[in-house]
């Protein structure tokens, strides 16, 4: 029997995360053991997909991918969560961000 390719489920699981982020399009993610909120462009199956599609069409961009990531500070997330639009003005929230 054939075997999935491992992109196909890789892209199935980024659907479903992509369904459970709900408005605010933010997802769990651990580091080191201790988890905190990120984008869902950082979901580990949309992450890999991005990249395989990237390095496909266009290498140096997909080189380009950011090798880490890190958390969104809870106060944004917490904003961004409560937001009916799951946007905040940036403004708002830039002192947060380095």
């Amino acid at each position: 029997m054939a075997q999935r390719p491992r992109n196909a489920l890789q892209a199935f699981y980024g659907f479903a995360s992509q369904q459970m982020s709900g408005t605010a399009q933010l997802v769990t993610n651990t580091k080191g053991g201790v988890s905190s909120q990120v984008g869902m462009s950082m979901a580990p199956p949309l992450w890999i997909v991005n990249f395989a599609l990237l390095y496909i069409l266009k290498p140096s961009l997909a080189a380009a991918m950011p090798a880490h990531w890190a958390p969104i500070p809870p106060a944004v997330a917490r904003a961004v969560r409560s937001s009916p639009s799951g946007q905040v003005p940036f403004g708002d929230y830039a002192s947060y961000f380095r």
